[in-house]
């Protein structure tokens, strides 16, 4: 189970890095991951 969040966590650096303005939706993806699991 943490590969994926690994996973998910340095597709959501980058994100930060390529797409500034897509920070906010990317949190909430992050969001409904953490309610699913």
């Amino acid at each position: 189970m943490y590969i994926p969040i690994i996973v998910i966590f340095a597709a959501l650096v980058i994100e930060k890095l390529k797409f500034n303005r897509y920070i906010v939706p990317g949190f909430n993806f992050i969001v409904v991951v953490r309610k699913s699991l």
